[in-house]
C-alpha cells in the first residue's frame, strides 16, 4: 500500500500546491518496465489485517487518478503487466 498511497499523495499534493500545473506523466526510473504489478506478496496469505488496507489503497489510487483535474500521461517503456496496466489505462494518454 506505500507505493500506491505515495502515488495518491503526490497527485493530490501537485494539484492543491500548483494549481498552474495541467498535466502530469507518469513514468518509472526503470526503463524495461513502467511497473511490475500488484505485490504478490501481499496477496499470497494476506493477513486479515493488511489485505483490507491494501486494496484501500490500491482503489483509492484510481479513484485519485480518474478524478484528478490534471491531464494524466503514462509515459510506458517497457512491461507494464497487471496493476501497471491498470495504472497507464487510467490515465488520460499512454505514450
Amino acid at each position: 500500500p506505500i507505493r500506491c498511497t505515495a502515488i495518491s499523495s503526490a497527485i493530490k499534493n501537485i494539484e492543491i500546491e500548483n494549481p498552474e500545473v495541467q498535466s502530469l506523466i507518469l513514468s518509472s526510473s526503470n526503463p524495461s518496465i513502467l511497473s511490475a504489478g500488484l505485490d504478490l506478496m501481499e496477496l499470497n496469505n494476506p493477513s486479515s489485517d493488511r489485505l483490507p488496507k491494501f486494496w484501500n489503497s490500491f482503489q483509492q489510487l484510481y479513484l485519485d487518478l480518474y478524478g484528478s483535474r490534471l491531464a494524466l500521461i503514462a509515459a510506458i517503456e517497457g512491461h507494464a503487466p497487471a496493476a501497471g496496466c491498470m495504472l497507464a489505462m487510467a490515465c488520460n494518454y499512454r505514450i
